[in-house]
């Protein structure tokens, strides 16, 4: 024996062996479908008869939650892992296989086989479809024409037999959702906010924000994280209730498959049409959904029209086939299924006018930015000016200094340097041999050397020490005559150049000192005007960093049609509100936006917070108000809820004895009576009984069988009666407990969104405090406050009794809160105290 299994990342199918132990699961590999729907259209229900399908095993004792009334009673998203064996199911008419079924084009299609299963006959009847005009909006429209075989004819005659096992094996990850409200239900809050005189932007902005619709938005985001979080989908099943129009209803739907669409790959959808019978599915108004169903959504699918509560008594043998069969033809396509990626889906933005304000907001803060940048810019201009005019002064003054320095080296030296000359005779005598030559010398220098010549000497001259000095000095020259009578001759007095040039160098010290302090000053302002220079750079660089990064934020996130799955499976809580305030926050916007680039914004302090306080004192009360509403919802749910709980046992012990009694009867008699039963008393002479005693046990066993034939009939006349007790009580306990279960939805609901609404009052007195504190007088904003006080201010030139710009800031931050509350937690009867005694 062979099964298919699932193989590779593709989904692809391959025949492999099983065991006759079974189906060996582990190495099955799964196959994920995502069920998304509205609330009460069916998609647990439509797991749960997925999971209760014959050749199913579920693989975790978790069963999903069907609702009542109008609430969703799936909160968060699960995970049904399932085992299906897959069975074929046919039915046989005339003692030959007949399937009656339906194309993908709405075709009803009967195919008649012969005893080899050959298709020898195949029958096929269209939907007709004629153009109309609506008799109220006057438009032109498509209408499908009844069929001209009933659904009854049809069936007639079909018998189903017994299913055979069709080798295929899946492993099924039914992911169950959140139900997302009715679109409708958005419309005609929109309608009633219109109806109390708000503008229709006010009214779409305060049905957006309506408590239940907190509600819906965190279960889209559920929704969004479980996709994102599965890293391939076999299929995505659309579940749709049979009266659902293809319209307005269906628009929060339709976004998740623009979502599906936006990632380029072909996704298997598969819609489920819920509440049809055996009868209805083969209606002319039931097959015609499956066109209507492709053009509204714009896709290609298989459909499949689902009975999730069939008749299994007995009574109605084709209920509970085609139910079988569809769920069977459902398997079989999705165990074909390829799998497909996750990680490149978007989501696609159905409203751009608030991403439009942001990106209004951070271009005008782009247009500053580049009105700095410019000023900056002719600064810096001014100072790579200057900068040229010092370091030329410099390079002037430096030149200078080396020339001085230069013409000082040279006089600044030791060579000797003529300063005063002598020439001088004397007589000499026998007893003078050495005479002396005395004569003054006045000069400015120090004196560092005496020389004399002998020219025309008749003596030679003996310079001796003197006292060489600046000033008039005295010298002597003692000459020896060698006996001559004259001796004489010129005598020169030198001093040092660095001396005799003192004065000159005096005067190049002092020009060197006067231009290294000019020198100085003027690389200081050189300094100065780089350092202001490399600051204007830092700063324009910052600048343009910044005017890059904003210009990238609007490209690469506001400016796009569509949202990452990634990005919204982070702050989408954000991001699918109809607030700027809360969008800026989703696209985590930190930039600040300075105040003065807001439009002529006066405002008086003291008036602004007076209107603040007003607001506060509101909200104060109407918590108060809130807080009393829901102790009171807390008792009212607490009170149904136990009343459901003890219905609900009285159910389940009515069930069980109702079970009992169907035990009773012919297997609860006495093993003696039950002996009397048995065809082997009914003729005595085959038990080999001596005949003397055949007459007595002749009589003897048919009173025995008389009476054991009356208590039988009293036994089962007592468990007919008492099973008639225990039915109609429990046919009448039935819808009581529905309409409690619907009472106890509805009441949680109420409680939740009356939570919510506190939960909102309190907030607003916290975001009033913060306004008051943080914004009132701060020199920049964030991006999201920005926007808020520039569209307040905007509507206030043209409405004079719109908000305040802060009112409507503190609004803004507050809602922004409630949306974090409602992402951040799934708020339980536990968390809700509902579940304590008021």
């Amino acid at each position: 024996m062979f099964r298919r299994t699932t193989m590779g990342s593709a989904g692809k199918s391959q025949l492999k062996p099983t065991t006759a132990l079974g189906p060996d699961i582990k190495n099955l590999k799964s196959t994920n479908v995502i069920v998304l729907g509205l609330t009460q259209n069916g998609k647990s229900s439509f797991i749960e008869s997925v999971l209760d399908y014959s050749g199913s095993e579920p693989l975790a004792p978790n069963r999903p939650a069907t609702g009542r009334g109008t609430h969703s009673e799936t909160k968060d998203v699960s995970t049904y892992p399932v085992f299906v064996n897959i069975k074929r199911f046919f039915t046989k008419k005339g003692g030959k296989r007949v399937d009656v079924t339906y194309d993908s084009t709405g075709s009803v299609v009967t195919m008649t086989y012969d005893e080899n299963d050959r298709l020898i006959k195949r029958e096929s009847e269209s939907l007709e479809w004629i153009s109309r005009i609506h008799p109220t909006t006057k438009k032109r429209r498509n209408v499908v024409q009844n069929m001209k075989v009933s659904p009854w004819e049809r069936l007639d005659g079909l018998e189903p037999q017994e299913p055979l096992d069709s080798g295929c094996q899946l492993r099924l990850n039914m992911i169950d959702t959140p139900g997302l409200s009715d679109s409708s239900g958005i419309q005609k809050q929109i309608e009633e906010y219109r109806r109390r005189g708000m503008s229709v932007v006010e009214a779409k902005k305060a049905a957006y924000q309506a408590s239940r619709n907190l509600v819906d938005e965190a279960h889209r985001l559920k929704i969004i994280k479980a996709i994102s979080d599965t890293s391939v989908i076999h299929g995505v099943c659309l579940v749709i209730q049979r009266v659902k129009v293809f319209g307005e209803e269906l628009a929060q739907l339709k976004l998740f498959v623009d979502m599906f669409r936006s990632t380029g790959v072909k996704v298997n959808y598969y819609i489920i049409h819920t509440k049809f019978s055996q009868t209805t599915m083969f209606q002319a108004a039931g097959l015609s959904r499956i066109r209507e169903a492709e053009e509204f959504f714009g896709i290609q699918a298989k459909h499949y029209f689902v009975n999730n509560k069939p008749d299994r008594s007995g009574d109605e043998p084709l209920s509970a086939y085609f139910a079988d069969r569809v769920l069977s033809n459902f398997f079989f396509d999705i165990h074909e299924a390829p799998g497909v990626q996750m990680r490149d889906i978007k989501f696609r933005k159905t409203d751009t006018s608030i991403d439009e304000d942001l990106a209004s907001t951070l271009k005008k803060y782009i247009i500053s930015l580049t009105d700095e940048d410019q000023e900056v810019q002719e600064a810096v201009k001014v100072l790579d000016t200057n900068i040229i005019i010092s370091e030329s002064k410099i390079e002037s003054y430096e030149k200078e200094v080396r020339k001085w320095k230069s013409e000082r080296t040279k006089l600044d030296v030791y060579d000797h340097v003529l300063v005063a000359e002598r020439t001088s005779w004397v007589d000499y005598g026998f007893w003078e041999p050495w005479p002396t030559c005395e004569f003054d010398v006045e000069t400015n220098v120090t004196i560092r050397k005496v020389d004399t010549s002998d020219a025309e000497n008749r003596g030679q001259w003996n310079p001796q020490s003197s006292n060489y000095g600046v000033g008039t000095k005295r010298c002597q020259v003692r000459f020896d005559s060698n006996f001559r009578e004259k001796a004489g001759g010129t005598i020169k007095i030198y001093g040092w150049k660095k001396d005799v040039k003192a004065d000159e160098i005096k005067t190049l010290d002092d020009d060197c000192d006067r231009v290294n302090r000019l020198l100085l000053s003027e690389r200081g302002v050189l300094s100065e005007n780089t350092r202001k220079r490399d600051a204007f750079h830092a700063q324009r660089k910052e600048i343009n960093d910044r005017i890059e990064s904003l210009k990238a934020t609007i490209s690469d996130s506001i400016s796009l049609d569509y949202i990452p799955l990634s990005k919204l499976s982070e702050s989408g809580h954000f991001l699918l509100t109809n607030d700027v305030y809360c969008v800026a926050e989703g696209y985590k916007l930190t930039t600040r936006i300075p105040k003065t680039l807001l439009y002529d914004f006066e405002f008086n302090e003291q008036d602004v917070n007076l209107e603040l306080n007003a607001q506060d004192r509101k909200h104060q009360q109407m918590e108060a108000l809130c807080a009393t509403v829901t102790t009171f919802l807390k008792r009212d749910f607490v009170q149904k809820k136990k009343l459901l709980d003890r219905l609900k046992a009285v159910n389940e012990k009515l069930t069980a004895q109702r079970a009992a009694l169907n035990k009773m009867g012919p297997k609860s008699l006495p093993d003696e009576l039950k002996a009397f039963q048995s065809t082997s008393f009914d003729n005595l002479a085959n038990l080999g009984i001596e005949s003397d005693l055949m007459p007595y046990l002749q009589k003897t066993y048919i009173q025995l069988r008389e009476r054991q034939n009356s208590i039988t009939t009293s036994m089962r006349k007592r468990s007919d009666d008492l099973e008639g007790v225990w039915t109609t009580a429990l046919e009448e306990i039935s819808p009581i407990i529905n309409r409690l279960e619907e009472s106890v939805s509805e009441a949680r609901s109420g409680l939740q969104e009356w939570h919510l609404k506190r939960s909102l009052h309190s907030f607003s007195q916290a975001a009033i405090d913060a306004v008051s504190k943080l914004y009132l007088n701060a020199p920049d904003y964030s991006v999201g406050a920005f926007t808020v006080l520039k569209r307040a201010i905007e509507k206030r030139w043209h409405d004079a009794k719109a908000p305040h710009p802060f009112v409507q800031l503190y609004r803004s931050i507050a809602y922004k809160d409630l949306v974090q509350l409602t992402a951040s937690s799934a708020m339980t009867e536990d968390d809700l105290g509902a579940t304590e005694d008021v």
